[in-house]
């Protein structure tokens, strides 16, 4: 029994110590706003899935200490190789813990194992995060030592006592260690019907809540396990009827020929639509782009379809929705075929750019441009003048983008250019020869950083604006993402997804206001759609200026997400039902669940349709190959 019982201490030990982390993680991200019943909830799940983890992270230790008794004989052999087994087993799950303290600001969710393409692409990133929460290594330093000398502690009280095999006492140990496993296996499975999987607090919690249950470490082995794993196909439609409901054939036929502009689409880097809208408290000194938008198109409800960089382009260029975990260019779907965006316009006799001042391929993005038929990539070292990088994530754009309109203004056929700033992120460094320039009193550093980007954008467009191709030109300015780390708890789910999005045609100087729900689905249709590109295409999104349908779908804590005319719908496809259902217009705080009401019996079951329709479509497009449209 001392054998148990020591499994238990030390058991009851990384219990302690994720609890910590969990109060940790409840301060930094929500602090505010829940009630104690909401709570109790929260944290009863999370001892749940704090026990699943633990248990499954140390199956190993558990097998040493319960069945490999020979190795016990010797207390310090037996101490040391216990001690090993646990520190090389925990210590990396806990880092995860501790770095998601100050990482889900950034992103919004537990870390999964999507963590290591992104350290993969920004290494000089994550110097910087480490400096700047300099107090997370102490706190791990503190933690794995307490771990290390409690352990050692309850480890020394195991002690060898040989036994007859035929013992009383033995037989009962063995009966006591197979109740045991029950007890563990329960633990990790859960004793409903269905497992125990991050998702299951879903069920009994409101969804922005979901993060303070879940920890870090069941997330990253969850998404091990579903890495890359098959999507499910969906059967909620038949073909014929899902055509009637959602299709991702497009075609614009107007009658007038293909007009041959030149394209350029600023991915503006963590804007949020705060931070530009004139309606807005939190708006930025932005004079340029002010009076770009004076004379755009203008979307006032756009939503960004992701979260993170990766999930962002994927659904600008691609018109690809994120509904997976990693990034769609990183997935077993990869290799379906269909005609991207800088394909469609090679055909018609286009060069195609794709232009960022960071490393080359950084997040992966040369493989998404090859996937859409963008030809040439120039990042910092087509630049070439390492003086200018800003020691975090590249080139200041004040010295990249005019940089971007040399090369442009050299292209001798029509061009299709994508330029993605990089000084717009955090740490919001600016440089010091125009730092004075764009710092306005009473701005915090983010709306300073917003400021020199308008002024860098202000620098492209004085380089080409003598140019005879300018004033037949399409301009897009449209997030990637926007910054969510400062976004309160409940009205996340849909605030984190705002974005500004709009078209600035040189040759008009009107404004057009669109108030109908877009996305960043809808940027290649709406290009097309000005163009006059008569041929059809694959896409999920629809053009702007198409006036017969209007949605934004996303993805958070889990749920799928609809965003569509004044309410939003969450639906978990992991458990297969509808989450929530809320009035974003007379409820913008989302207190108010309208799964249950009245108005969702009507509005509600529609979203729950439409959703279910593009999930069927994603699903099943990427396992039959249908995305090549012609």
């Amino acid at each position: 029994m001392r054998r148990i019982k020591t499994v238990l201490q030390l058991l009851l030990l990384l219990l302690v110590l994720y609890t910590v982390l969990r109060l940790c993680f409840w301060q930094a991200h929500f602090s505010k706003g829940i009630s104690a019943g909401e709570l109790g909830k929260i944290f009863y799940w999370g001892l749940r899935l704090d026990l699943s983890a633990i248990i499954l992270v140390n199956i190993p230790l558990w097998i040493y200490l319960l069945f490999f008794e020979f190795a016990l004989r010797n207390r310090k052999t037996a101490v040391a190789t216990g001690l090993t087994i646990l520190i090389l087993l925990n210590l990396p799950f806990l880092a995860l813990n501790i770095i998601d303290l100050a990482y889900f600001g950034f992103n919004l969710r537990r870390n999964t194992i999507d963590l290591f393409s992104v350290l993969s692409g920004s290494e000089h990133a994550w110097t910087m995060f480490l400096s700047k929460f300099w107090y997370l290594i102490f706190l791990f330093l503190g933690l794995s030592f307490l771990l290390w000398l409690i352990a050692r502690r309850i480890l020394r009280n195991l002690v060898y006592h040989p036994e007859r095999k035929n013992d009383v006492r033995e037989k009962g140990n063995l009966i006591a260690i197979a109740a045991l496993w029950v007890i563990f296996f329960l633990l990790v499975r859960g004793w409903s019907a269905r497992p125990l999987t991050p998702a299951t607090p879903l069920l009994y919690l409101p969804a922005q809540y979901q993060p303070l249950s879940e920890n870090s470490t069941i997330t990253f082995i969850y998404s091990i396990v579903r890495h890359q794993s098959s999507l499910e196909e969906k059967r909620y439609f038949t073909d014929s009827s899902l055509d009637s409901l959602f299709t991702i054939r497009r075609q614009y036929a107007s009658g007038i020929p293909f007009q041959r502009k030149n394209v350029i689409v600023f991915v503006l880097e963590s804007f949020s639509n705060s931070l530009v809208s004139k309606n807005s408290s939190f708006k930025a000194s932005t004079p340029f782009l002010d009076s770009l938008m004076n004379e755009s198109i203008v979307c006032n409800n756009a939503f960004a379809n992701g979260l993170e960089s990766n999930k962002g382009l994927v659904a600008l260029l691609a018109g690809i929705p994120p509904l997976m975990d990693e990034a769609y260019y990183n997935s077993a779907y990869s290799n379906n075929p269909f005609r991207g965006i800088g394909t469609l316009l090679k055909e018609k006799g286009y060069s195609t750019n794709f232009f960022m001042g960071a490393s080359p391929d950084h997040f992966g993005f040369g493989k998404l441009c090859k996937l859409v038929g963008i030809d040439h990539y120039y990042s910092e070292k087509e630049y070439g003048n390492p003086n200018d990088d800003d020691g975090n994530w590249g080139i200041f754009d004040h010295k990249f983008l005019p940089y971007s309109a040399t090369v442009i203004k050299e292209d001798k056929n029509p061009s299709f250019s994508v330029i993605f700033n990089v000084s717009s992120h955090h740490p919001f460094k600016l440089p010091a020869d125009v730092a004075s320039r764009v710092t306005i009193p009473g701005q915090n550093a983010e709306q300073n950083s917003i400021t020199y980007v308008d002024y860098s954008i202000r620098l492209f467009f004085d380089s080409i604006k003598s140019t005879d191709w300018y004033k037949n030109s399409i301009f897009v300015f449209v997030a990637d993402h926007a910054l969510t780390w400062d976004i309160k708890p409940r009205k996340v789910l849909y605030s984190a997804f705002q974005i500004p999005f709009f078209i600035h045609l040189p040759e008009s100087n009107s404004s057009i206001e669109i108030n109908k729900t877009v996305q960043q689905l809808d940027l290649v249709p709406s290009i097309l759609d000005l163009m006059h590109y008569e041929q059809p295409f694959m896409s999920f999104g629809r053009s702007v200026l198409d006036s017969t349908d209007s949605f934004a779908v996303n993805k958070i804590f889990g749920n799928l997400q609809l965003m569509d005319g004044g309410f939003l719908f969450g639906y978990n496809a992991e458990n297969d039902q509808p989450a929530y259902y809320y009035n974003t217009v007379s409820d913008t705080a989302l207190l108010k669940n309208l799964i249950l009401e009245e108005p969702w019996k009507i509005q509600g079951k529609r979203s729950e349709k439409k959703l279910k329709a593009i999930l069927q479509r994603f699903n099943n497009s990427l396992l039959k190959h249908q995305m090549l449209v012609h």
